[in-house]
């Protein structure tokens, strides 16, 4: 019996992209948005959804799961791909190099939280390349803009998530 070919995920997500993930809080823009990044391996495997997440009791805490629903997740406003290596070392030593320790926080800015970790990851991942903006307050302001534009239909739960490269990249 002929073994079924495994389904692609999605063809607008590009093998070795480098994506900004953002996810709905609430039903409520003033309640923010939750930072996350993916790393799309390839069609078949997936890639790796990274992001720091509070625990409350122990403080933040980093996780890096490896995934091929990425786009069927809870809250999913959208993709944004902001660069792209076939690299994952690269992008898992980034992740590393930033602390996520409640008490160190991130060069240049006043608090924690997964926002700030990660736009201090995609710097250290502009310094090396991987991340092709200008700067990271670049992405911050437009992935802000974007949010704000996608979050009715997050909200509404409409599908297909978007899944869009950033105005800078060039990868």
């Amino acid at each position: 019996m002929p073994t079924k070919a495994p389904t692609i995920i999605d063809p607008r997500l590009v093998d070795g992209g480098f994506y900004l993930v953002l996810f709905i809080r609430s039903d409520t823009l003033e309640a923010g948005f939750h930072w996350a990044a993916y790393h799309h391996i390839d069609q078949i495997k997936g890639g790796v959804k990274h992001h720091i997440k509070d625990s409350n009791e122990n403080g933040w805490m980093y996780e890096a799961m490896q995934t091929r629903g990425i786009l069927k997740e809870f809250l999913l406003l959208g993709l944004m791909r902001i660069g792209r290596t076939p690299d994952a070392a690269i992008i898992e030593n980034a992740m590393k190099s930033v602390s996520y320790i409640s008490d160190q926080v991130p060069e240049g800015y006043d608090d924690l939280n997964c926002r700030t970790w990660l736009l201090a990851v995609f710097e250290q991942l502009r310094k090396a390349g991987v991340v092709s903006a200008v700067g990271v307050d670049e992405i911050e302001k437009e992935a802000l803009k974007w949010g704000e534009e996608e979050f009715e239909g997050a909200n509404m739960a409409r599908i297909p998530r978007p899944i869009i490269d950033s105005k800078d990249c060039r990868a």
